[in-house]
């Protein structure tokens, strides 16, 4: 085992002569002796010593319990002070620095002896408590989960790094703070706490999952969803000593979730529309046949002649809505060519604003390198169609419609939680208006069919319906961004052929 190194601070020179002779006969070395305490930092910084024998009654600027106080910035020294004085004003003074022990002048050896090996003992076993702290704290701050630890009376004593940035509390802020305060969880449907389960998991030292998601209110009043559980904290004596609270943050899985929700209400809707349009054709075809069979049996003065007109026209229409159907639940063939996205997009801009009104302006941006697409050119024009009609329709008091093409490249790491847009390269269409945007609640039904915001009789609600139709049968996909009276940007992406 290797000499302990000690280094003594002491003003008076015999003294300190004398208590070398000591240190070195009980076989330990004394690497340095100062006689102030400024002497003492710059020596300490040199030689590193084990331990330090520290007079408390030092001349100079700042006495021996300064001089402690500075070196415990930089150094991990167990220091033990000497004195000749054992006044409770200087031993409250002491306590602050967290002294390993104290000799009274004079000593003997085996007193200085044993302070000294008691001090290096504690020591010790404070750097192994310090580096199963860091352990645990580094272990705690790698996961993922939020954890908050209490004292009995539910002040918080501990917050790791995922906690913090869920709660947006500081840990210097938190400590010592109520749980209630900074974890301040509701349920869904009130304003109800939900922090008070952890008290009964403290008094009967048990484990608590609760049933029910959460709804996580931030420092800055942000709410996020979270799944929680409660446990004590037990010592080793087998008391409750506080609790733990663990918690996650589970937004991406409601986005998963209400995306797969939706994905089958969408089927679902798909296989009835589906259904209903193949009924409805053959419906259709027999009515066509017999009105185009009474209509040229018919003299041409004939009053009947109109009403079969009108009988014909109406059946087209319905012949319309049974194709849109069709296009929604991606029964349609389609003829895919290879075409330049831009000079598509830019051409079908111009002919499809050719009828809007005069309040609304128009801009076209084509980023450059798009690149080519394979697309069906009638059914792309059909889904611009809808979107250029829907986004004026949207500004009936005038606005800007913005027509803009971008190529983008989804990396792995990019992919937005819950987004079912994979990576890779894509050919971008964005059609954006300043119109009167949409709630979060109709948002949640833009793709179902028949559902739309319009007067009755103003429209057939399968618009986007089609569109998204459109968009699955190029391998695409859709993201609809808008806020009430903020406008809205629908984004359509296409695999790119680059």
């Amino acid at each position: 085992m290797s000499q302990c190194r000690i280094f003594i601070t002491e003003d008076e020179r015999l003294v300190a002569i004398s208590l070398q002779r000591k240190l070195s006969g009980l076989g330990y070395e004394v690497v340095g002796i100062a006689a102030s305490g400024q002497e003492t930092l710059e020596k300490v910084a040199q030689t590193t010593p084990d331990l330090i024998l520290m007079d408390i009654q030092l001349k100079g600027s700042f006495d021996g319990i300064e001089t402690a106080a500075r070196l415990r910035t930089n150094f991990d020294i167990p220091i033990i002070y000497l004195t000749a004085y054992d006044d409770d004003a200087t031993l409250q003074r002491a306590k602050i620095t967290e002294p390993f022990g104290y000799l009274l002048k004079p000593y003997q050896a085996r007193d200085l002896r044993t302070t000294i090996e008691m001090a290096l003992y504690k020591h010790t076993l404070e750097q192994k408590l310090k580096k199963k702290e860091q352990w645990s704290k580094a272990t705690l701050n790698s996961i993922g989960e939020g954890v908050i630890t209490t004292d009995v009376q539910g002040k918080v004593t501990y917050i790791n790094r995922a906690a913090e940035q869920l709660t947006q509390w500081k840990p210097t802020q938190a400590v010592g703070e109520d749980m209630a305060n900074v974890l301040k969880l509701t349920q869904e449907e009130g304003e109800q706490t939900a922090v008070s389960h952890l008290k009964p998991t403290v008094d009967t030292k048990q484990s608590v999952n609760l049933e029910h998601d959460r709804v996580l209110i931030t420092k800055h009043g942000h709410k996020i969803p979270v799944s929680h559980s409660s446990a004590s904290i037990i010592d080793d004596n087998g008391e409750v000593s506080g609790g733990v609270l663990v918690f996650r943050d589970i937004t991406e899985r409601r986005q998963l979730e209400n995306q797969l929700y939706q994905s089958k209400k969408l089927e679902a809707l798909g296989q009835l529309a589906e259904g209903i349009a193949h009924h409805f054709n053959n419906l259709l075809t027999s009515i066509i046949g017999y009105a185009t069979f009474a209509q040229e049996t018919l003299a041409e003065n004939h009053v009947a002649k109109k009403d079969l007109e009108r009988v014909l026209e109406a059946s087209e229409q319905a012949a319309s809505l049974t194709q849109q159907l069709l296009t929604f639940t991606r029964q349609e063939h389609l003829q895919l060519r290879q075409m330049d996205f831009n000079v598509l997009v830019n051409y079908l801009e111009q002919s499809l604003t050719v009828s809007t009104q005069k309040t609304i302006t128009h801009r076209v941006i084509l980023a450059p390198d798009v690149g080519p697409v394979e697309l069906d050119a009638d059914q792309f024009e059909k889904l611009l169609a809808h979107l250029i009609i829907n986004a004026c329709e949207a500004m009936p008091n005038g606005g800007q419609l913005t027509v803009e093409t971008q190529k983008v490249l989804i990396l792995p790491d990019q992919t937005e939680p819950g987004s079912d847009i994979p990576p890779g390269e894509y050919a971008l269409l964005i059609v954006t208006d300043t119109g009167i945007g949409m709630t979060a609640e109709e948002q949640s039904h833009l793709f179902e069919p028949f559902y739309t915001t319009k007067p009755v009789g103003q429209g057939t609600g399968l618009g986007l319906a089609t569109c998204l139709g459109i968009v699955k049968q190029h391998q695409g996909h859709i993201r609809i961004k808008s806020e009430y009276h903020q406008g809205t940007r629908i984004e359509v992406f296409f695999p790119s052929l680059c």
